[in-house]
């Protein structure tokens, strides 16, 4: 009976004839790609301080008028109900922009996890070198029945499909509207920076350093579709 082979990463395996893949689990895996927290960090800190400092602007603004203006133009019970409608207003804007920002920051934005769907079974070719020891860096994407399997994450990618956002819209607006953020595919990328694979994959957003993806109800592209209109 052959003996079996430990790897590098702890899996046992031989070269018989029954199924290698059983000896897999996903402790047997490389570790995942380390973000760039530095990045991060420094693109969230200035992203923080624009948001906070906007809305220390506008709330400022807002008290100025209502407490130095309104008073000039209107009579005192007038001018008191527009103060409290301009500043229920700001500061309502306010609570939502805090909100839009914390979920831009700690919302998942639908990063595809490690798990034993979305690892298994492995590629052929992957499975070989992992085995043997060998680095997987350089090495290309596998594609399969229109997924894709990534080589730094180690995650079978779904194949995209249309987003369910576009069947609220009319079929001959679908085309257009299938370009706007929150209705893309589901096509999923490989985020440098942030060293994950997301799901609805839309830009690496440098202002908070995080990957914004998602529908227009899902992932933390409702929170930044939000914040940005505001």
């Amino acid at each position: 009976m052959p003996v079996p082979l430990t790897t590098v990463y702890g899996c046992e395996s031989d070269d018989s004839a029954h199924d290698s893949l059983s000896g897999w689990t996903l402790e047997d895996l490389p570790p995942m790609p380390k973000p760039e927290r530095l990045d991060q960090l420094m693109q969230s800190a200035g992203g923080c301080a624009y948001v906070l400092c906007q809305i220390a602007i506008f709330v400022g603004g807002t008290h100025g008028l209502a407490l130095t203006f309104l008073p000039h133009f209107f009579d005192s019970t007038t001018a008191d109900r527009w103060k409290l409608t301009f500043l229920v207003l700001i500061y309502t804007e306010a609570a939502i922009a805090i909100f839009c920002l914390f979920g831009i920051l700690f919302a998942d934005p639908g990063v595809i996890k490690r798990s034993k769907e979305n690892c298994f079974p492995l590629p052929p070719h992957v499975e070989v070198l992992l085995r043997q020891g060998e680095s997987l860096k350089g090495q290309d994407n596998f594609q399969e029945d229109g997924r894709s399997f990534c080589m730094r994450c180690l995650v079978w990618r779904p194949k995209p499909q249309p987003s369910q956002s576009l069947k609220a819209f009319p079929p001959r607006l679908r085309f257009v509207v299938s370009w706007l953020p929150g209705c893309k595919s589901n096509k999923s990328h490989h985020c440098r920076t942030c060293g994950r694979c997301v799901q609805y994959f839309d830009h690496h957003c440098g202002v908070f350093g995080r990957c914004i993806a998602g529908t227009c109800f899902s992932g933390n592209m409702p929170y930044f579709i939000v914040i940005i209109f505001m």
